[in-house]
C-alpha cells in the first residue's frame, strides 16, 4: 500500500521557518511517523512571502472577525494572504490524508489565543481553520495532542481510513 501523504507544519520537521528562525523538530514525527506516512511540509507564513526572521503575529479581533496582525506593529495584517493561501492549498490537497499542525500558531494552531486569551470554543489559526472548513472530514491534529502511543496510533488509523476512502478502497 502507498504511504498516506500528510501535510505537516514544516517547523515540526526541523525546518528553520519560525518567525525567530528556529524550528520545533519533533522526534516522533521523524523517527516513527516517517516510516508510516509521507510528509508534505507546509509553512503558511513562508508561503505568503514572510521571511525568516520575521515579525511575530498574533490573532486579534473578535470570534467573528479574526485577524493575524503583528505583535509589535498592529498595522501588519496577513489575514487575507493566509486565507488565500489556505484556500489554494485546500483546493490542491486532494491527495493528502491528514494534517499535523504546530499548536498555538496563529496560522496553524487548533487552539490559539485570541487577544492573548484561550477561548471556548477554541479559536483555530487562520490557515488551519480554512483547511478544516474546506476539508471537514480530513483528519487533523496538533502535534501537542499526540502525546502517547495510543493517541498517535489513533491519528494514524484515521489517516489510513481517510486515505482508503479517497482512493475508493
Amino acid at each position: 500500500m502507498i504511504k498516506p501523504r500528510i501535510g505537516v507544519s514544516a517547523c515540526l520537521l526541523g525546518h528553520e521557518v519560525r518567525y525567530d528562525g528556529d524550528h520545533r523538530k519533533n522526534d516522533w514525527l521523524l523517527r516513527v511517523a516517517s516510516e508510516i506516512v509521507e510528509f508534505v511540509p507546509v509553512c503558511p507564513e513562508m508561503a505568503v512571502g514572510l521571511g525568516v526572521p520575521r515579525p511575530a503575529v498574533e490573532l486579534t479581533g473578535t470570534a467573528g472577525a479574526i485577524h493575524a496582525t503583528g505583535v509589535e506593529d498592529g498595522s501588519l495584517d496577513v489575514t487575507q494572504a493566509l486565507q488565500r493561501y489556505a484556500q489554494q492549498t485546500a483546493a490542491i490537497s486532494s491527495d493528502l490524508s491528514g494534517y499535523i499542525f504546530k499548536g498555538k500558531s496563529p496560522s496553524c494552531g487548533l487552539n490559539v489565543r485570541l487577544n492573548g486569551e484561550f477561548l471556548e470554543p477554541p479559536v483555530m489559526g487562520i490557515f488551519s481553520r480554512v483547511i478544516h472548513e474546506r476539508l471537514p472530514l480530513l483528519p487533523i491534529a496538533e502535534i501537542e495532542s499526540l502525546k502517547n502511543d495510543e493517541q498517535c496510533a489513533s491519528f494514524i488509523l484515521r489517516v489510513k481510513k481517510y486515505q482508503q476512502s479517497i482512493n475508493g478502497l
